[in-house]
């Protein structure tokens, strides 16, 4: 039932593994989690339960979640419902996770430091959230990753380190994360997100934008990606690939028709900015017509 997909390692202590569950009835699963490792996992496509049993503490993920944990030595009970369920796990030696953090000790937060100090069953840290663009954005990448050989590896070491990296940020530090609800500006930042995506066709300036929310550039720029966790271009141009990925796999339209419907008025430019997204050219999509990851993409 359970099925690793692949499994890399990354050096530096760390392990990358997808995934895969395709259940006819809810399954249940229990282990032990070793008393080395701190892991992120990343839930692709379903949804699962677990549950400490030494703690009888639950955390449900579900489709476009990910989070960091440490749970040593902790016996899990792992409740999946019918259906297919995919997720990915970079797991990361103990040891190691410290070095990381070393030069960064002010920064940590208490549970997870706490956590790391006791290194008990007892004190298990386990934070998660919905995935940044960022996030999905690297694990499209991995997923469909062009490469072989050593160019494989070095591909997938970077992409790892940069989802390990976002992990830790987002749910390691004190310091506010991306999406915090506390933002003054809110509303403007969530009205500008609504003229970028009604406007895929024709893209608004930076000046346009911040003219029509009433912010300065910088402050929407900032506010953005406080919000956001990603710079407005980058969100915009994640955005329209995604449009243009679905219309392609919908096969209404021919490449040059999708790259003029979602603003690109060089057809070059479109198709590198497509690659350097997914990995692979639009014409290559179309033919494989079918998408790398089962995630919403009106999910934010």
């Amino acid at each position: 039932m359970l099925h690793t997909r692949f499994c890399h390692s990354l050096g530096q202590g760390i392990v990358m593994r997808l995934l895969e569950c395709n259940a006819e009835k809810d399954l249940r699963l229990h282990f032990n989690v070793p008393r080395d490792n701190v892991g992120c996992s990343f839930c692709l496509e379903g949804a699962m339960r677990t549950r400490i049993k030494e703690l009888r503490l639950d955390t449900t993920v579900s489709s476009g979640t990910s989070g960091l944990w440490f749970v040593p030595g902790a016996s899990l009970c792992a409740a999946i419902p019918a259906g297919r369920t995919r997720w990915l796990d970079l797991e990361i030696h103990y040891e190691r996770f410290r070095e990381f953090l070393a030069e960064h000790a002010c920064d940590i937060c208490p549970e997870l430091r706490l956590s790391l100090e006791r290194r008990a069953t007892d004190t298990p840290f386990r934070r998660c959230a919905p995935m940044t663009l960022q996030t999905r954005l690297l694990l499209e990448q991995i997923l469909a990753c062009p490469f072989k050989g050593s160019l494989k590896t070095v591909f997938l070491e970077c992409k790892g380190l940069d989802l390990l990296l976002g992990e830790i940020i987002r749910h390691a530090f004190i310091h506010r994360a991306p999406g915090r609800t506390g933002c003054p500006n809110r509303a403007k930042v969530e009205k500008a997100k609504s003229l970028l995506l009604d406007n895929i066709a024709t893209p608004l300036t930076i000046s346009a934008l911040s003219s029509q929310v009433g912010m300065s550039e910088s402050s929407l720029k900032r506010a953005f990606h406080d919000i956001h966790g990603v710079s407005i271009f980058t969100f915009f141009q994640t955005r329209r690939l995604e449009q243009a990925r679905a219309l392609l796999v919908r096969g209404d339209m021919n490449v040059t028709e999708v790259a003029f419907s979602v603003g690109y008025s060089n057809h070059s430019h479109f198709s590198r900015a497509f690659k350097r997204q997914y990995g692979e050219s639009p014409r290559q999509c179309q033919a494989k017509a079918c998408p790398v990851l089962a995630l919403p993409l009106s999910m934010t």
